[in-house]
């Protein structure tokens, strides 16, 4: 009987099999929202900073894909659309995750807000909790490809403070899911 793959080795796979098949048609290529549709809201961008070189803003040198689900995902914020900010989970982490925690741990686990932005938080810190009724907005900060995944830093904005986060997805997929930090 063969041994499945490691959750790591098959979302790995699965990401580069996206990436090769994904057939992205020649449609709306720019990562804008067409004028006049009802999606149309205007989505908090990182401010125009300087990448490395110096010659292009630090937006503009994302992928149109990338910038088209962020927007979406801004957007989703600011409607405080909890169904679609939970369906955002990649289906592994989802499957791990979600059942074993209620909605605002999970989703503080899946947008990696407060000690879930780190790499592993301590076992006994106060874990982090996000109420989407509570958030008014999103901006994202900074980016950074890791492999097929892109990093995004970023604030969520509510009217007291503003949270950070990290959003971790591969943008290359035809449908992008999030990959959150696990407890």
């Amino acid at each position: 009987m063969e041994k499945p793959l490691p959750p790591v080795a098959a979302l790995l796979l699965l990401s580069l099999l996206a990436a090769g098949c994904a057939g992205f048609g020649p449609g709306n290529r720019t990562g804008q929202i067409p004028e006049g549709s009802p999606e149309k809201a205007p989505a908090k961008q990182p401010e125009s900073r300087a990448s490395g070189d110096g010659k292009a803003p630090l937006w503009e040198k994302m992928s149109p894909e990338a910038r088209a689900y962020l927007t979406e995902l801004a957007q989703a914020f600011a409607r405080q659309d909890t169904a679609f900010l939970l369906a955002q989970g990649e289906d592994q982490f989802e499957a791990a995750v979600r059942p074993y925690y209620d909605e605002e741990s999970y989703l503080a686990m899946l947008y990696r807000t407060g000690l879930y932005g780190e790499n592993s938080p301590p076992a006994n810190a106060d874990k982090s909790r996000l109420k989407p009724g509570e958030i008014r907005g999103i901006e994202y900060t900074d980016w950074e490809e890791q492999g097929p995944m892109l990093k995004v830093r970023g604030h969520l904005i509510t009217a007291a403070a503003k949270i950070p986060c990290l959003i971790v997805f591969n943008p290359r997929l035809r449908t992008p899911k999030i990959l959150g930090a696990y407890p």
